[in-house]
């Protein structure tokens, strides 16, 4: 499907389509809409971007990390190829090599927030969850309002069995982003870790009435459920899904 669009040239126009296919969650309509266009023009560096993060969003690790290399090869000075190219590694289970990738750049670029998130996320995904903390914790000073920094610092203090520390920074960051999945999900998930199981079936419960389709959020509430020993309930409400998705 192509959409109207406004720049009748083919790369924006491709660039476009794509932007809207992927807005609707057709991601490999726009991946094929991409390569199309790619393959016409292969020195584009927007489309190469773009074709990269559709593969991310099927979930082709693989494919998306050659894709960003390709793209660091032709343009090593564009930032988003390096820090891509990372998040594809981390996803395959190569944290240490994207940590390798991005630490020359973080010095040279302090205020690129994704960058350092990449890296501090690199670390978590290694269970360094101590190394994580203090890398998240490092950019609380700088960009305490994005909700990724928050979000990564709060899960590294669940992780480590911070609770209080982390139920914290949540409470502080819902006040700005009230109605964000994660964060719910995470306040969720302080309750359940501190075993109060019925603050954490509302929390859970809160997060669904926004998402009902979050797999989190019905995994979370079910094991909610059944440590308040409402078997019953925790099951149907795991049928639900299946039901609807078969």
């Amino acid at each position: 499907m192509v959409f109207p669009s406004r720049d009748p040239s083919p790369t924006a126009a491709a660039l476009e389509d794509a932007r809207s296919l992927m807005d609707m969650g057709r991601h490999a309509e726009a991946d094929a809409r991409l390569l199309e266009t790619v393959r016409q023009f292969p020195d584009h560096a927007g489309l190469a971007a773009a074709s990269a993060r559709a593969a991310m969003a099927l979930g082709q690790w693989a494919t998306a990390e050659g894709r960003w290399r390709a793209l660091t090869l032709a343009q090593p000075d564009r930032l988003e190829g390096w820090i891509g190219l990372a998040e594809a590694l981390t996803l395959q289970g190569a944290a240490a090599q994207a940590e390798t990738i991005l630490l020359p750049l973080l010095a040279q670029h302090p205020a690129h927030v994704s960058l350092h998130a990449t890296y501090a996320q690199a670390a978590a995904a290694r269970g360094d969850w101590a190394a994580a903390e203090q890398r998240w914790r490092g950019l609380m000073d700088r960009f305490a309002d994005n909700l990724r920094v928050v979000a990564g610092l709060a899960e590294s203090l669940i992780v480590l069995g911070r609770t209080e520390a982390a139920e914290a920074e949540l409470e502080t960051a819902l006040l700005q982003f009230p109605d964000r999945p994660r964060l719910l999900a995470l306040a969720a998930r302080c309750a359940a870790a501190r075993g109060a199981w019925v603050q954490a079936d509302q929390r859970w419960s809160g997060l669904l009435a926004r998402s009902p389709d979050q797999p989190d959020g019905l995994i979370g509430r079910a094991e909610a459920l059944f440590q308040l020993g409402q078997g019953e309930a925790a099951e149907a409400l795991l049928r639900e899904p299946a039901e609807r998705f078969p």
